[in-house]
């Protein structure tokens, strides 16, 4: 008797909650379009391929390379950044931004955002709230600033100013002009230094 107590209210209650698709005798089938057949057009080569650094190993980077003038610029996390000729892999030239940190060793410029091209220059900003301007033809350092925090973007060159967004709680900085933002609704700050 207690058993039919349990069972009857149990086995009710699991008919009732499945529905009425046992009751039915239409099926949900969801009919998918046969793919269609692609035939390559080409066969993609690998025309030269180039190391830059060590890459950025565990860490998340938004390093991703740019190209102006047939010249492809790479940069990895720990501060090597190239120049190599679009055409046939060769190197224009490579810079090390990281820091001397004694005789032999150097301390990474943990670069991060990307690099941007524009005006004959490189800018790529670091997780060390630095922001550098490169000669494009040279790899020469034509400028280094401070933000006032690590750069999370790829700096954007227009009208004579380099922008570029931190995540910095303070609104102290050293940009010429520096204006608080929303992003993906965190609090994030905003720099714009000269870029001359």
């Amino acid at each position: 008797m207690q058993l039919r107590k349990v069972l009857l209210p149990g086995l009710l209650s699991v008919t009732l909650l499945s529905g009425c698709s046992l009751f039915s005798g239409e099926e949900d089938v969801v009919k998918m379009s046969p793919l269609p057949t692609v035939e390559n057009q080409f066969t993609p080569s690998t025309a030269w391929d180039v190391s830059v650094g060590s890459g950025i190993g565990d860490f998340y980077s938004n390093l991703h390379p740019a190209y102006a003038d047939s010249v492809v610029y790479a940069a990895d996390r720990k501060g090597t950044v190239k120049a190599v000729n679009a055409d046939d892999g060769k190197e224009v030239w490579s810079v090390n931004l990281a820091e001397k940190d004694g005789w032999f060793s150097r301390k990474p410029a943990l670069l991060s955002g990307g690099l941007t091209i524009a005006d004959g220059h490189v800018y790529v900003g670091s997780e060390k709230a630095q922001v550098y301007a490169l000669d494009a033809g040279t790899g020469a350092i034509v400028w280094q600033t401070t933000a006032a925090g690590e750069v999370l973007s790829r700096p954007t060159a227009s009208d004579g100013l380099v922008l570029g967004t931190h995540q910095q709680r303070s609104a102290a900085g050293v940009g010429s002009e520096q204006r608080r933002s929303e992003m993906d609704g965190e609090p994030g700050y905003a720099c714009a230094f000269s870029a001359r």
